[in-house]
């Protein structure tokens, strides 16, 4: 890469400035705070880019900002700014400081060469696309098609990004066990927010959410391209573009963005993610070996903020770099390099005590605790995990290029989990079963890796001989559906899935989610009782009535989960629940009668509409 020229460079340089400019006004005037976002993010990558190649670049500046904010969400809280301000000011200072350092190093800066770029631009340029045609049809399609993001946990998640809002931070007072997630969205909802009237704040919160959703499932996607590019440098351009293209849609389909989707798992996103920065951090490692841990460090504290027991993976990666490193590489440590390694290294164990291990502490049981997840069986994650160790070792000890790496960090990433799923599966002792809800949440997100990491082992595996190269391509075709068909898609998934990234029909009715929106004004608890099928009654109560719990302990949360409309008993024990004043919506005449006799002198109001 060699430097692009002065002028040149500060036309970049200017460019990014005012996009960074325009980035602040749309915050500011609370349209939209992704164009800052973007824009941070890219002089960020610019400037990694000087010291990195661009691909370790990408990775390090995403889990940099995201490690970033997790611990800005809880250093700046107890200043008495709001979130929205404090984001967009330390996002303009972030940018203006990278602009300063490209501005600095103008007579040298580089960008990527165009012959390199055109083929990776071609594996990414359809997810870009995509992308930007989702965010359209959801801007042009009436109604609000959201309902999507709004599945099983998502209510919980939005209701705490709530609290991190009206908290200015992560606050000690309200301790959370996934801080990142919940910063995240309430970052997402922040600008603009103290303008929205209170009946409307829910639905400016979920479409604000569903957006950020959307744009990090597909830098999921975009990083499993870069997986893809980096893994088949073997193969010519075109083929290798080809195969990124295609290996960019796994984290899209129902066994990555669906079951996420399907079981309200936002975290899961984020994860995988970090997932992809920390492989990419590992198989670029000689290239920058440094690059490589600051990558490894950055995606081990995004996952302890977002679901711990997975930090251990990019932590076993980091082990591995290091060990791996050669001597000359130790002895080029030296004062600058040696600082920022040590920093690099010493944050994880400073996170893990100031962070983690209180939550753990604090919240250790729940880690035993049952829930709505994938059906996916040990016997799968065993599968997926030879499948990985097989064809990696394949390319190690029997290709042409004897490529270790991806047969170490399979390897490694086979230990890590291990070493979590045992953990997990303890804390279930007593129970009816070792294999719960935690234990196949982390067998899915890690096999979620694997299965990308597969998919670009048998590209890189495929004969040289054209004919030959066909047959194989469509037998490793078979074999990635087979291993993500396994956990069996279900209808509820397929249409989760459709509704997110097509004008299709929502699993939720456009109707039930304008009487969710209507009703959700926090100041009075409204719930639903015979009004629509019971299972749209359901889905619109757990919003309103969790909505209206203060804490995760409140009594009135409980009813979230359990309430059943059509039983005139279940409606009056919520009324007879403390500080509860109630308005039951009905299409049912006779339900005021019936509730009446049921629980006379309860303090609710049946309306029938």
């Amino acid at each position: 890469m060699n430097a692009i020229g002065e002028r040149r460079a500060a036309f970049v340089v200017l460019v990014l400035a005012l996009t960074v400019a325009v980035g602040v006004v749309l915050d500011v005037i609370g349209l939209a705070p992704w164009v800052l976002i973007a824009s941070t993010s890219a002089t960020v990558v610019l400037v990694l880019g000087q010291r990195m190649a661009w691909i370790p670049a990408v990775a390090a500046g995403i889990v940099l900002l995201l490690a970033f904010d997790a611990v800005f969400v809880r250093v700046a809280q107890p200043i008495d700014l709001g979130l929205a301000a404090k984001n967009r000011l330390v996002l303009v200072v972030i940018a203006t400081l990278a602009l300063v350092v490209l501005w600095l190093l103008r007579r040298s800066l580089r960008l990527v060469r165009t012959g390199a770029a055109r083929p990776l631009f071609f594996a990414l340029a359809p997810l870009l696309v995509a992308a930007v045609a989702a965010v359209a049809v959801a801007a042009a399609s009436r109604g609000t098609r959201v309902a999507w993001s709004m599945q099983n946990d998502a209510v919980w998640n939005t209701m705490m990004a709530r609290v991190v809002w009206s908290d200015q931070g992560a606050s000690p007072e309200h301790p959370n066990v996934s801080p990142l997630v919940q910063a995240l969205l309430a970052g997402a909802f922040a600008p603009g927010r103290e303008a929205v009237p209170m009946a409307d704040l829910l639905q400016h919160d979920v479409t604000r959410q569903a957006e950020l959703w959307l744009l990090m499932v597909f830098a999921s996607g975009a990083l499993a391209a870069l997986v893809a590019w980096i893994g088949l440098r073997r193969l010519a351009p075109v083929p290798r573009a080809l195969a990124a293209f295609v290996i960019a849609f796994l984290p899209l389909s129902w066994y990555g963005a669906g079951y996420a989707f399907q079981f309200g798992f936002f975290n899961a996103t984020i994860s995988l993610i970090a997932l992809l920065c920390a492989w990419i951090g590992w198989t670029t490692a000689k290239d920058g070996r440094f690059g490589s841990i600051v990558i490894l460090s950055g995606s081990t504290i995004v996952l302890l903020a977002t679901w711990a027991p997975l930090g251990i993976v990019p932590i076993m990666l980091g082990i591995g770099v290091l060990a791996w490193a050669p001597r000359d590489w130790w002895r080029s440590i030296r004062r600058a390099r040696a600082v920022g390694l040590v920093a690099a290294l010493a944050v994880i164990p400073l996170y893990l005590l100031a962070v983690t291990l209180p939550d753990i502490l604090r919240d250790g049981k729940g880690l035993s605790a049952n829930g709505g997840i994938i059906a996916i069986s040990p016997w799968h994650v065993l599968l997926v995990g030879a499948v990985a160790l097989a064809s990696s070792a394949w390319i190690a000890f029997r290709s042409p290029g004897r490529d270790r790496v991806p047969f170490v960090g399979v390897a490694l990433v086979g230990v890590a989990s291990a070493v979590a799923l045992s953990y997990l599966m303890l804390q279930r002792s007593g129970q009816d079963s070792l294999w719960g809800y935690y234990p196949q949440k982390l067998s899915w997100l890690v096999a979620t890796l694997l299965v990308i990491v597969i998919a670009v082992t048998l590209v890189d595996l495929a004969p040289v001989r054209p004919r030959a190269r066909r047959g194989w391509l469509a037998v490793a075709a078979i074999v990635v559906v087979i291993l993500i068909c396994l956990p069996r898609p279900t209808t509820t998934v397929a249409a989760i899935l459709a509704s997110a990234l097509s004008p299709a029909p929502q699993i939720v009715p456009d109707p039930t989610m304008e009487r969710l929106f209507i009703a959700s004004d926090p100041s009075r608890l409204n719930i639903f009782a015979r009004y629509a099928s019971p299972g749209e009654d359901a889905f619109a109560n757990g919003w309103l009535l969790q909505q209206y719990a203060k804490s995760g302990q409140d009594p009135v949360r409980s009813f979230a989960y359990t309430l059943d409309g059509t039983d005139p008993v279940q409606v009056c024990a919520l009324a007879g629940t403390k500080r509860v004043d109630l308005v039951v919506r009905t299409k049912d005449p006779e339900l005021g009668a019936l509730l009446s006799g049921t629980c006379p002198g309860a303090p609710m109001k049946v309306v029938v509409d």
